[in-house]
């Protein structure tokens, strides 16, 4: 799985594109977790914020069948906190 994360101007991200390593099992349904940090502009407002981002990963339909690319966007809600 990729994890791209896609800040809005002014934001600072440390990593934009994180992989996580594909698990040894064929059939795998635990959580994934990726992790990064983010840093606000100077000037945000305090209050709540939404980060886009997106995950690209295969999916199988049956142990045996089809494999598919999929693409989920996802929404990372944060908090800023005095301005930063």
């Amino acid at each position: 799985m990729v994890f791209w994360v896609n800040p809005a101007d002014g934001w600072e991200v440390d990593v934009r594109y994180v992989t996580v390593a594909r698990l040894p099992q064929v059939v795998s349904q635990e959580p994934r977790r990726v992790e990064f940090e983010i840093r606000s502009p100077e000037n945000a407002p305090e209050g709540g914020v939404v980060v886009p981002g997106y995950a690209l990963y295969y999916v199988y339909e049956d142990v045996d069948g089809t494999c598919l690319y999929r693409r989920q966007d996802v929404a990372i809600a944060t908090e800023v906190v005095g301005g930063r």
